[in-house]
């Protein structure tokens, strides 16, 4: 019901509104669903968030239904390069290396790149400390091409455990820090103290912080077909109208992205 509100009321700003949604080949959309409020499974297994939300309001400018599909975040790039998907839409961080395989659209969060490191008085307090330590990352993403660029002396971890996590990793001690992008590294550090409040385990649940110090900027944008041009000026459009109208920062309030 929200979101058919408002793609109501965002439709009148647009000029778009009126008339359902036509029998039309579908914008078919790849992201890895692990990036609340961004874009995540809900309980009964719908798309949500704000990426969704953003597509949604596209679709019905376009008249095109969004068809969603997970993958995981290294093989999206490769699925919208081969046309098996139009847009991929995962906190995608818009860079030069990317900009040559897809195009981006109009960046629709600005934040920067974090480094989560344990609590503790022998534990990293700058990046320079982190020479000759082993920092993890995820692959094929911003953070680890940070990590490869401005922590040379470190050595980079993108392999894990399909039992285990880098948080995890980190809490015993096999890694020194993670980068990550700044609202996941927020939200890490929430659900493990949540998890360890529950388990009745105090000491453990202030044993994670972000360094003061960043890996430099990030700005998210959808990764576009570059043959779309039509569904790239559509997606500009909407971005640009929730900007101007402040929805995108009343977005980032409502959810916690904003102090």
């Amino acid at each position: 019901m929200r979101r058919a509100a408002l793609i109501g009321c965002v439709a009148l700003l647009l000029g778009g509104c009126g008339g359902e949604i036509e029998e039309s080949a579908p914008i078919v959309v790849v992201g890895d669903f692990a990036n609340p409020p961004f874009s995540s499974w809900s309980e009964t297994h719908e798309p949500i968030g704000i990426e969704v939300e953003i597509l949604d309001l596209v679709g019905h400018e376009l008249s095109r239904s969004v068809e969603w599909r997970e993958l995981p975040f290294a093989e999206m790039l490769p699925a919208v390069e081969n046309g098996t998907a139009q847009v991929a839409a995962s906190t995608i961080g818009i860079t030069d290396e990317r900009a040559e395989r897809v195009r981006f659209s109009e960046s629709y969060y600005a934040t920067e790149l974090s480094i989560v490191v344990r609590v503790g008085p022998d534990e990293p307090g700058s990046l320079s400390e982190l020479d000759g330590r082993p920092v993890a990352a995820g692959r094929a993403t911003t953070s680890a091409d940070a990590v490869r660029r401005q922590l040379p002396g470190a050595t980079l971890v993108v392999d894990r455990d399909e039992d285990t996590t880098f948080e995890a990793m980190l809490l015993a001690g096999e890694i020194a820090a993670i980068a990550m992008d700044r609202p996941a590294a927020e939200r890490r550090i929430a659900e493990q103290a949540e998890q360890a409040e529950q388990a009745e385990q105090a000491e453990q649940a202030e044993q994670l912080r972000i360094l003061d110090e960043s890996l430099g900027a990030e700005r998210y944008a959808f990764a576009i077909d570059p043959d779309e041009d039509e569904l790239l000026a559509a997606v500009d459009r909407v971005v640009r109208q929730l900007r101007e109208d402040g929805r995108l920062e009343m977005w980032a309030l409502e959810r916690g992205l904003r102090d």
